[in-house]
């Protein structure tokens, strides 16, 4: 309680009791505030994988009937299958920048 009620504002957001126990971590066990901190970064970047991926997902199953989709023009993006081949390559994709490339091939 000491560290928070020397916040002014009434409310605290989740960052900003995560950064507390942060830097309280770091005053009494600093081995397991650097395990903390590598897990808030890798829940962050899971977060917004996610994130990103369901926007992408989502446009898939949006796709109009009318739009002319031509990544594949052996299969309709229209249909079921058609939907699992470009899910597939989205995912495939995704994952291949994320945590296969090279960042300066990635970012190229």
């Amino acid at each position: 309680m000491r560290v928070i009620s020397n916040f002014v504002s009434p409310t605290i957001s989740v960052e900003e009791i995560q950064d507390l126990v942060e830097k309280e971590l770091m005053k009494v066990r600093p081995e397991v505030a650097k395990k903390y901190i590598i897990y808030r970064e890798w829940r962050n970047t899971e977060r917004d994988r996610k994130t990103q991926m369901k926007h992408i997902m989502d446009g898939i199953v949006a796709i109009d009937k009318n739009d002319v989709n031509l990544s594949n023009a052996n299969m309709s993006s229209h249909t079921p299958a058609g939907q699992m081949m470009t899910f597939a390559s989205e995912v495939t994709k995704d994952y291949t920048y994320k945590y296969l490339l090279p960042k300066k091939y990635a970012e190229a």
